[in-house]
């Protein structure tokens, strides 16, 4: 029971990263582009009195997005089993009944925070959003989450200067091991996750870019973003249909090489976070 619990966990981290590499690889991409973000954000800044004579920043060129389709074909029969065969014969034959397993726990939940990101750039963020979980053995609990983050920079920093209306979409996989039975009325936890998601912001004033030869008013950009995280929680009331609880996690965030516009990112570095969550759930089945 323990080895099919593991392997659930294994499988659904898989899915996970293999949609964030989807996420991650969304929209258009863009080729042969030498401006970067932080020749965008000297050009977008407030504060900026000086005249900038440099062409604008050059994204290069879109490139389409493509998609594979995979033809189907009418599956062949194997040799031997068809209408009039023995095996054609016994494979109509009704199934026996068999009882159907008892689905396992299902919790719908809301969970809100803050936290603060690594760096000299950044001043904190406040966070919330919806949650769904389950146990598939009776102390081990899988939760996706989706969250909106209202992330905030210094306001002596360049970032600050330049982005504006910041905030953050993301998509977490954790995974709880329960120390405690499930049937206690609290319960302590150590908790791992992966996520995806995306930062967007405004610029402070428009700016303009070269793309596919031709001058493009930017207003805004976007990033995508991959992290890794680990914590631990308490369930401070844990009965059939209700949890209660919160968390502490800290984990590491990478952002992509390139913004959705195609700017080289040469502002947000990689960076440590963390984050404190209370989250209350109710069961769903």
């Amino acid at each position: 029971m323990l080895r099919h619990a593991v392997s659930v966990v294994v499988l659904s981290c898989l899915a996970l990263s293999a949609s964030s590499c989807a996420v991650m690889m969304m929209g258009e991409g863009h080729e042969s582009g030498s401006g970067s973000l932080s020749d965008v954000a000297t050009r977008a800044r407030m504060d900026s009195t000086t005249r900038i004579k440099a062409p604008p920043p050059d994204v290069g060129y879109k490139v389409p997005p493509t998609a594979e389709f995979l033809a189907t074909a009418e599956p062949t029969p194997a040799p031997g089993i068809g209408p009039g065969t023995e095996a054609g014969i016994a494979s109509v034959v009704p199934a026996v009944d068999r009882p159907t397993p008892k689905p396992g726990r299902l919790f719908i939940g809301l969970v809100g925070g803050g936290g603060v990101l690594g760096g000299q750039d950044y001043d904190g963020f406040s966070t919330g959003g919806l949650s769904i979980g389950g146990y598939p053995q009776p102390q081990l609990r899988l939760d996706f989450a989706g969250t909106y983050d209202d992330v905030q920079f210094k306001g002596e920093g360049l970032l600050n200067q330049a982005l504006k209306n910041a905030f953050g979409l993301n998509l977490d996989l954790a995974v709880r091991y329960y120390l405690t039975k499930d049937n206690t009325f609290m319960g302590i936890y150590p908790l791992a996750g992966l996520g995806t998601g995306t930062l967007f912001w405004d610029y402070a004033k428009p700016v303009t870019v070269i793309e596919d030869g031709a001058p493009r008013t930017l207003d805004g950009d976007r990033i995508n973003y991959f992290s890794l995280f680990g914590g631990a929680g308490m369930s401070l009331l844990q009965t059939r249909h209700l949890h209660v609880g919160g968390n502490l996690t800290g984990g590491v965030r990478l952002y992509g090489r390139h913004t959705g516009s195609g700017l080289k990112n040469d502002m947000l570095r990689t960076t440590g976070y963390a984050k404190a969550l209370i989250d209350v759930s109710f069961r769903a089945n």
